[in-house]
């Protein structure tokens, strides 16, 4: 699930993905990271505003992203470590 929203306190548009993959990959193609959130019982990696994050996610899903294998492996490691961190910890 993904989510493209503007936050009213700060009139940016951040990307939201729920995709453990996507959010990885996101990372490694340099990609900076705003926060995790949970929601619902869900996690929620929420991206900085950046005016090219729509062609990576287009990458990603059409086949075409190529990152870094051992990149890829670190930023996914450190994301599944931030989802099960206690709340407040990332």
């Amino acid at each position: 699930m993904e989510t493209t929203r503007t936050t009213e306190r700060h009139e940016t548009t951040h990307y939201e993905t729920t995709d453990l993959s996507l959010a990885g990959a996101l990372l490694a193609a340099g990609h900076k990271l705003n926060r995790v959130e949970r929601r619902a019982g869900r996690g929620w990696f929420v991206f900085e505003p950046d005016p090219r994050i729509g062609t990576t996610i287009a990458a990603f899903y059409g086949g075409g992203l190529r990152v870094d294998a051992r990149t890829l492996t670190d930023h996914l490691r450190a994301l599944k470590q931030a989802l099960h961190a206690p709340a407040g910890v990332l």
